[in-house]
């Protein structure tokens, strides 16, 4: 429940990651992709995989008797970070899944996402890497989104028709299509975006435009203003 995330978190600041990684609201993002919360198809999803409550201690059990429990990592560093892993651990032992919290130092963090050895761990992204479409198809094979040297073909083919795509409009639909694929196989669960407030004086630099779900700070505010013409932004001075 991405939404129950941003109210307790954020104070109702922010957006729920509603279609999947990439920011809802870039122009960019696929629109039919609509992560919604639905307690009672979760649990169908997990009776049809086979994991099933069959001792009824409210956890689920793969068919050789193993618990389906993971442990959740996150920086102790973080409190914001540690209070999701609480609400999202308590969402997850709602429909089974056993979760434990682990509070670490942030050095192991990284350590743990260089060397894989993890189930799950609560971190965060720039809006870089949620609403840049080339960012996100670079994350998918560079080992950020997907592991080294694991193989993945029909992803890889998707990133072949993303570069060869000759126009806009036809990289877009490349795009549309390996986001339907990301939703389907997640590597990452997006669960919030919070809402961002930028203060500046416009005596110094009054040339900053918003790219949708981007922000201000990103290349097409230090551009010539006759190079901005064409790009998806909005001129803050308006």
């Amino acid at each position: 429940d991405r939404q129950a995330l941003v109210d307790t978190i954020l104070l109702g600041q922010g957006r729920p990651a509603t279609h999947g990684y990439p920011h809802p609201d870039s122009p960019w993002t696929n629109p039919v992709n609509v992560a919604a919360f639905d307690i009672a198809r979760a649990r169908m999803l997990l009776d049809e995989a086979g994991l099933r409550d069959r001792d009824g201690d409210g956890i689920r059990e793969f068919a050789d008797g193993r618990k389906l429990e993971l442990t959740l990592n996150v920086a102790a560093t973080e409190p914001a970070q540690i209070r999701a892993a609480e609400l999202v651990a308590r969402q997850l032992r709602a429909v089974g899944v056993g979760i434990t919290v682990r509070s670490l130092d942030p050095t192991v963090i990284t350590s743990l996402f260089a060397s894989r050895n993890f189930d799950l761990y609560i971190t965060e992204i720039g809006p870089h890497g949620a609403a840049d479409p080339d960012q996100f198809v670079e994350s998918q094979r560079s080992g950020y989104l997907w592991k080294s040297g694991l193989a993945y073909p029909e992803m890889d083919a998707l990133v072949r028709g993303y570069a060869a795509a000759p126009t806009k409009e036809s990289r877009r639909a490349v795009l549309f299509r390996m986001q339907t694929l990301f939703n389907a196989r997640p590597t990452s669960l997006a669960l919030y975006y919070p809402d961002e407030r930028w203060a500046f004086r416009p005596g110094p630099f009054n040339g900053w435009v918003e790219s949708p779900g981007f922000g201000i700070v990103q290349k097409w505010s230090f551009l010539p203003p006759a190079a901005r013409q064409g790009v998806m932004t909005t001129d803050l001075r308006k």
